[in-house]
């Protein structure tokens, strides 16, 4: 649930709610009793804004019409639930900012232009009133905060960027041998997710930067690129929100995690081809379902993943076998606690993974049987949680990094027997921030890794900038 506005007198809160079915609805909550008064039902799909107006008697919200497609309008809502017609109708995409302090305005943002800008339309009686007016041009993407009483606009922008570096390495000794270089520079701020090919001889890894809603990937795109030429190789496999790739034991295919573009908010699990791009489909997630990460058997004749729901049994690691499609259970973590990562050993007999207990503020690594069985802690830390998980290639060692939350800085790249025992830290002198994504070249001496902050935010306030109304010129 998302609360977004008093009501003019106080006896009730705006507020959107995703239901345990997938259907989002947006409503009156009352102070009084806590009863809800639904307004509208709506599918998988959701408004990124809901606002209401200054004299509580209209609703905006922005809304993708086609099921489909990413490109939302504008809509308005009668606060009784009365009517509800389109306000903003475009085939560019128009995400609300707002309303005008007066109410005879709204504030929005469209890449009509070919970019964002800042539009503002007057509005009367929920009904718009001549065209939209350009204020602003190329405002970027912004997450809007409010429109204060004088008419200033608060919002928020992001500066993050992440990037994928590769560093020459000694995994025996834990000695950098030469300082980390960016893997590319054609998509400088927006790499992430690396892995090496299991012959070492190709790193991929993908290209999302960050949409309007500072969420990644509505363009994702998967590179390839040659260890020995740097060449590259652009596939773009219907998948957004990228969430991890894996290259596939012949190194033919690799496993990728993402959100399915014909059908939003549903993830899937598919092999692309790594020479023609081409995808084959393995599983789609329902809705309130979400992977993490997947990884194939040493045979790739099973899909380890994990994957949790929205309901309290929390989070599940899953072995798939793809002949049958049937699965089994391998571990499940109930809720506070949580289960991140998996990285499977050179072998193939065992599967490294991290949890975190938020409300102790303790991190763990594990290791458990592949084919299922009781887990074993290697290593704890707290107040940190850890990540990055990586085997050494003889399976003797597992590399991770820790971070603090929620300010996410990492201190720095350890190592510990897959045994157990203590954690050294590896005094690289590594000058990056926040190295997540390790993964560690099959000869032992190159580490690929993500640096980088990708949701940095700085808050912004324009003044000034409200046209004069029609009447008033």
């Amino acid at each position: 649930m998302q609360p977004d506005a008093w009501s003019p007198d106080g006896t009730h809160i705006l507020a959107q709610f995703t239901r345990k079915d997938g259907a989002n609805q947006i409503g009156w909550v009352s102070v009084a009793d806590g009863s809800l008064r639904v307004l509208k039902t709506m599918d998988w799909r959701y408004p990124f804004e809901v606002s209401l107006s200054p004299d509580g008697r209209f609703i905006a919200y922005d809304f993708a019409p086609e099921e489909h497609s990413h490109q939302r309008d504008i809509f308005v809502l009668a606060s009784d639930g009365s009517r509800d017609m389109p306000l903003v109708q475009h085939p560019a995409n128009d995400l609300l900012l707002g309303w005008a302090p007066d109410g005879t305005r709204i504030l929005f943002a469209s890449d009509r232009t070919g970019s964002m800008g800042l539009w503002v339309l007057q509005v009367a009686a929920g009904t718009p009133q001549g065209s939209p007016q350009l204020v602003k041009k190329d405002i970027g993407n912004v997450l809007p905060l409010g429109v204060a009483r004088d008419g200033a606009f608060f919002y928020a922008t992001s500066t993050g960027m992440s990037d994928v570096y590769i560093a020459t390495f000694d995994v025996a000794t834990g000695t950098l041998l030469a300082p980390p270089a960016k893997a590319t520079e054609r998509f400088v701020g927006s790499t992430t997710l690396p892995d090496w090919s299991p012959d070492g001889k190709y790193l991929a890894y993908v290209s999302q930067p960050l949409n309007e809603h500072f969420s990644t990937g509505l363009d994702s795109r998967v590179i390839i690129q040659s260890v020995e030429t740097g060449e590259e190789r652009e596939f773009s496999p219907e998948l957004q929100h990228i969430g991890g790739i894996r290259w596939s034991p012949d190194g033919r295919s690799l496993l990728v995690v993402g959100i399915d573009k014909s059908r939003l908010y549903n993830q899937s699990l598919v092999w692309m081809d790594t020479q023609t791009g081409d995808v084959i489909p393995i599983l789609r997630t329902h809705q309130g379902e979400s992977i993490y990460e997947a990884v194939p058997s040493s045979d790739g004749r099973t899909i380890f993943y994990h994957r949790d729901d929205i309901s309290p049994q929390g989070c599940y690691f899953l072995a798939r076998d793809l002949e049958t499609g049937r699965e089994k259970e391998l571990l499940r973590t109930a809720l506070p606690s949580l289960a991140f990562g998996l990285a499977l050993s050179p072998d193939g007999r065992q599967l490294a993974f991290t949890t975190a207990e938020p409300g102790t503020g303790t991190g763990a690594l594990k290791v458990m049987p592949a084919q299922g069985g009781e887990a074993r802690e290697v290593f704890r830390v707290v107040n940190e949680f850890i990540s990055g998980v990586a085997w050494t290639p003889d399976g003797r060692q597992l590399l991770f990094t820790t971070f603090t939350f929620p300010s996410l800085e990492s201190s720095g790249l350890w190592r510990v027997s897959a045994e157990g025992g203590d954690a050294q830290k590896l005094e690289l002198d590594l000058d990056v921030n926040a190295m997540s994504g390790i993964r560690v070249h099959p000869d032992g001496r190159q580490l690929v890794f993500t640096s980088g902050q990708p949701f940095n935010l700085e808050m912004w306030v324009m003044e000034n900038f409200l046209p004069e109304l029609d009447g008033n010129k």
